[in-house]
């Protein structure tokens, strides 16, 4: 598959720190979620919902809150059964772990909060992809006893969860998608140095079952979309620990052969890119970097949008 950048553009920039985009395509609409807050860390967050009828202009939507001292985290939205649902994680500060919820759209175009079950208590559900009649999930914590944990889940409806299996490797950020026949690919954000990821296949129907494998470069804020021929991934990468920081995308083919494709206007805290299909050969890709602002010390982040052209190779 060829892959070229056609263009950049900052679509979101308020002054706070916007990040941790999701996107998808909802009867005919492009919907767009991130977190916005003070800084990356912050107490207090809400999400930003942005709609689009052509990607071109963006206007808010919602904000989604659960009120002071109560912090938004990664959103990500879907459409599924002819609903938008947007999920998204509370960070409490002091409890280990997070609080899973969901938020489905009405009519109007506010979003009403709907409880999450069948996951382990303050598990995280961080990424989810779509096949036939159900969603697909992985869930993460970190306790000081235990370290990273991951694992797979589906739901038939969005709201109940059941699991699927636990992942081998203390991973936490692991990003999924289907290819048309059902198989299932991952990638699972390492935090330990190197800080190299890991791969995963689950073969169709997906089990228990699976294949993984480490990728030779650093990658975090891991994204994955399933391809003809591979695996587009797009990540923050660095070449020091120390270094500078960069979104970079890369293409990971069917052989097992791991290649660069382009580095995305980026710097500083930054990656948690998004996808959406423009066309049968375009794509956009929606992700949040700081450095416009690196200079001023500033947490402000902004929202990217670059433009893809899909092609044979």
């Amino acid at each position: 598959m060829k892959i070229t950048v056609d263009s950049v553009k900052k679509i979101f920039s308020d002054g706070t720190h916007n990040a941790f985009s999701g996107l998808c395509v909802h009867k005919g609409r492009y919907y767009l979620v991130f977190r916005s807050a003070k800084g990356h860390m912050s107490g207090y967050a809400v999400i930003t919902v942005l709609i689009s009828e052509d990607t071109k202009s963006w206007r808010r939507l919602a904000v989604i809150s659960e009120g002071e001292k109560r912090d938004l985290r990664d959103p990500k939205i879907i459409s599924f059964n002819g609903n938008l649902l947007v999920y998204a994680a509370i960070r409490d500060i002091g409890l280990e772990g997070r609080e899973s919820i969901v938020y489905e759209m009405k009519e109007n175009g506010s979003f009403q909060a709907h409880s999450i079950s069948g996951l382990p208590p303050r598990y995280w559900l961080w990424a989810l992809a779509s096949h036939q009649d159900k969603i697909y999930g992985t869930a993460y914590i970190h306790t000081k006893a235990e370290g990273f944990a991951v694992r797979l889940f589906n739901s038939e409806d969005g709201f109940k969860w059941s699991e699927i299996c636990k992942f081998p490797v203390s991973g936490n950020e692991t990003f999924i998608d289907f290819d048309i026949e059902g198989n299932l690919y991952g990638i699972i954000r390492m935090e330990a140095p190197p800080f190299h990821p890991y791969f995963v296949r689950f073969p169709a129907p997906v089990s228990d079952k699976h294949t993984i494998s480490v990728l030779p470069t650093v990658f975090q804020g891991p994204f994955i979309k399933r391809l003809e021929g591979g695996c587009l991934l797009v990540g923050r990468r660095w070449d020091k620990l120390d270094g500078a920081r960069r979104v970079d995308m890369l293409w990971l083919d069917d052989s097992g052969q791991l290649g660069y494709i382009a580095t995305l206007p980026s710097g500083g805290d930054c990656s948690y890119a998004s996808y959406a299909q423009t066309g049968p050969k375009n794509a956009i890709i929606c992700y949040y970097s700081t450095h416009e602002h690196l200079s001023s010390g500033s947490e402000t982040g902004d929202i990217y949008m670059a433009r893809l052209s899909l092609g044979l190779s």
